[in-house]
């Protein structure tokens, strides 16, 4: 089963495009966009198991020079 999540992602201010294009180069990541409020980038997740999933979040993301905090939505339905 295809496991997705919207993952909001707060960076620090001068690597944005940085933590952006290394997103962009996941095999994980289906889609990430700049965004403004709240939160610098959105990434949308694609992985063949929760697992997978948590570790692209916990390891991929989290790990990222320039990522400050991170907040995963996993789809449901």
């Amino acid at each position: 089963m295809v496991e997705n999540a919207y993952v909001l992602i707060t960076t620090e201010i001068d690597r944005q495009e940085e933590v952006l294009q290394a997103l962009q180069d996941n095999g994980s990541v289906k889609e990430a966009y700049a965004v403004s409020g709240a939160y610098n980038i959105i990434a949308i997740l694609e992985a063949e198991s929760m697992v997978e999933l948590k570790n692209t979040v916990s390891t991929d993301i989290r790990g990222l020079p320039g990522v400050r905090s991170t907040l995963t939505m996993v789809v449901t339905s």
